[in-house]
């Protein structure tokens, strides 16, 4: 439920703001029309368009939306139908829309990150401090991206080249032992432009039960470094753009008999991108990628004494444990402009090679390689825009899909917009799931755990209907309504087979990977957004459900969901901002097959996860040009940390979910300064 305080939070800070001219205006400069944020967007488009314009509705993080967050964990922290999972070792997670965290593709400029270490690509390694703006696809964009794009994409745009040169200088401090510093620096050379952004960051870690050396938060320690070179001519543009990060990670073990074992893990990542962007004409806009990534994974373990010790430790590397990853793509798009009347077409092709090497990969390395043709229509009729689009591949380990999509877009009378839309999807298997080769023994048992070359891509239709319509317009001031209802239908989902025996040898058990489950989720959400003078708002209510894999064997629920809400609110005077985000959680309620002991019937125990909230404060001073700028706030002011998942009947705890480290207080302080235009 929204608290009707809500309400009167919005009211109450849209109240005069003195006498400064609104978003930075020059006094007796004429002001525009009221307006909610508009944004250029490129994620999965014919051609650089305005976000309110397109078929493909396309959510805009800006600069405003990332001011005092850290990573893109943080960043989507916020958002509503996001869900973060936290693992110690591999990171932070991302669900979108019920669709786990394997089907959402994470893109830097419009290629993949690579390092999925069991499916999780960890958002608390992809810092903000180089970007501009994450563009969001809620669903499927396998049509432009290919695999592991079921759930939705998520883009991190770099800064663009400016026009003025300037230097940046930010630091800042939690009161929990994280600590950031960064540096940035622009430099326009006549028709060339030169950014430069270096970032460093400490955490600490952090426990909820500090009387063990086990920490559900682990030390991290991240070096962060990106170049990019821009050269404009007449009709065209080249751009080259890369990024090194690198991230020492400590998982602490507890003592036994007076030793421990900590794990140490490097992360290394790196990206080189080269693009050319132009126009022919009047009428044909086209875009050429090339790019390599890498990413290398190792772990190191040490031992610690519980009493110290003159004499070192032992240390031990175990290859098993490393993995490093590669990949090489080549990707262009032509889009033409009235081809026919009021019909424009759009033609792409992809070209990816893939290599992934690691102690537990079958014979050490291996690699997959695929190449896909994209294109589409667009039509225009009245106020109607219809937009097919397909992509053909061809996969050299698996038999790759062919993706359709159809968009619509209806901007009717009164500022109406309504889109719907069909989209398939797909994941290809891993070439961990491929070729995975593990052995383990537990006492005189021995587990064989393989992958396989013979599995099918995951496939998912995605069907959505969304409705833009605004509800007031006055004086610097406009009310949008927003609603949006999904559904997600996946099958051949990819899973870890039950263990039996070889049937051959004695005391081993194999296991695989096969393509066996099924998942369905729906949901939807409605909102109140808009600007009040100088302030802006949205208030927001959402219901997200997934299938029950249980309902088909027993009588239960066939869905199991939750409600969830947001109040954001922004407000500025003069030259300071303050926003406030209050994220509502709701219960989530669930069930479990429940062992009773070997050779007994397993039982169904209802479960659920309690609701919790999540609030914000952030106040931040900023000029428009040279000069100091600082801000503080608070995060997670409620406290939240862990939530158990507890069984109805007796209270009992099965899981534990790690939300937040709890509150923390910050504090930045930061140096601009701003030459003149070139």
């Amino acid at each position: 439920m929204i608290n009707p305080f809500f309400f009167a939070i919005i009211f109450a800070l849209s109240g005069p703001g003195g006498e400064a001219e609104p978003n930075g205006a020059e006094p007796g400069a004429e002001i525009a029309k009221p307006t909610l944020r508009a944004h250029m967007v490129v994620t999965a488009q014919f051609r650089p368009e305005s976000a309110r314009e397109t078929p493909i509705e396309v959510i805009v993080l800006d600069e405003e939306d990332m001011a005092g967050k850290h990573d893109l964990r943080e960043l989507l922290a916020a958002e509503l139908q996001m869900d973060l999972q936290q693992h110690s070792v591999f990171g932070s997670s991302l669900s979108m829309g019920g669709v786990s965290h394997e089907n959402v593709k994470i893109l830097i400029n419009g290629m993949p990150v690579l390092g999925r270490l069991n499916g999780i690509i960890d958002l608390e390694q992809l810092g903000l401090s180089a970007f501009e703006r994450v563009e969001i696809i809620r669903g499927p964009g396998s049509v432009y991206y290919g695999t592991d794009a079921l759930g939705g994409v998520v883009n991190l745009i770099p800064k663009r080249a400016t026009d003025a040169p300037e230097i940046d200088l930010q630091t800042d401090y939690r009161d929990i032992g994280d600590e950031r510093q960064v540096v940035k620096a622009a430099l326009p050379l006549g028709r060339h432009g030169f950014n430069l952004t270096l970032a460093r960051r400490h955490f600490d870690g952090e426990d909820e039960t500090p009387l063990t050396r086990i920490r559900e938060w682990a030390e991290r320690k991240q070096e962060n470094a990106s170049l990019s070179w821009r050269r404009d001519y007449d009709s065209f543009s080249l751009t080259a753009f890369s990024t090194f990060s690198e991230e020492a990670l400590t998982d602490l073990g507890e003592f036994s008999e007076g030793v421990a074992w900590d794990q140490h893990y490097e992360t290394r990542r790196t990206s080189y991108q080269c693009s050319v962007d132009g126009v022919w004409g009047k009428r044909i806009n086209y875009n050429l990628l090339a790019g390599y990534a890498d990413y290398d994974r190792t772990r190191t373990s040490f031992q610690s004494f519980e009493v110290p010790s003159q004499e070192p430790g032992e240390t031990n590397v175990d290859p098993a444990f490393d993995n490093a990853f590669d990949m090489s793509m080549l990707k262009g798009m032509i889009s033409m402009s009235d081809l026919m009347p009021n019909v424009d077409a759009q033609l792409g092709m992809e070209w990816a090679l893939e290599e992934g090497s690691g102690g537990r990969i079958l014979n050490g390395s291996q690699e997959m390689e695929d190449i896909a043709v994209f294109g589409g229509l667009r039509w225009h009729y009245g106020g109607w825009v219809i937009q097919p689009m397909a992509r053909a591949m061809e996969n050299d380990v698996y038999d790759a899909p062919t993706i359709p999509s159809l968009h619509l877009k209806y901007s009717g009378l009164g500022g109406l917009v309504w889109r719907g839309s069909y989209s398939k999807g797909f994941r290809a298997p891993s070439i961990k799931e491929s070729y995975l080769d593990f052995s383990i023994t537990a006492g005189p048992f021995r587990y064989h755990i393989t992958g396989n070359a013979d599995l099918k891509a995951e496939r998912g239709h995605h069907y959505d209907t969304s409705v833009s319509l605004p509800l007031w317009s006055g004086d610097r001031s406009l009310i949008h309504l927003n609603s949006h209802l999904f559904f997600n239908d996946i099958d051949n989902m990819i899973a870890l087979s039950t263990l039996t025996p070889d049937g051959i040898t004695p005391n081993l058990f194999r296991r695989r990977y096969i393509n066996v489950d099924e998942h369905r989720s729906r949901g939807g959400d409605l909102s109140v957004k808009g600007t009040l003078k100088e302030t802006s708002f949205e208030l927001a209510i959402t219901r997200t459900e997934t299938y029950n894999a249980l309902s088909g064997s027993h009588s239960l629920p066939q869905y199991n969901g939750r409600w969830d809400g947001r109040l954001k609110v922004d407000h500025e005077f003069y030259n300071h901002r303050f926003s406030l985000l209050i994220k509502q959680v709701g219960e989530q309620p669930g069930f479990l097959e429940v062992s009773t002991g070997r050779g007994r019937p397993t039982v169904i125990e209802e479960v659920t996860v309690a609701a919790y909230d999540r609030i914000d404060l952030f106040w931040r001073y900023k000029r428009s040009g040279s000069g100091l700028y600082m801000g503080a706030g608070v995060k997670n002011l409620a406290d939240v940390q862990n939530q158990d998942t507890v069984a109805l009947s007796d209270g009992t705890a099965h899981a534990v979910n790690h939300m937040d480290w709890g509150r923390s207080y910050q504090i930045e302080l930061g140096w601009r300064l701003l030459g003149n235009k070139k």
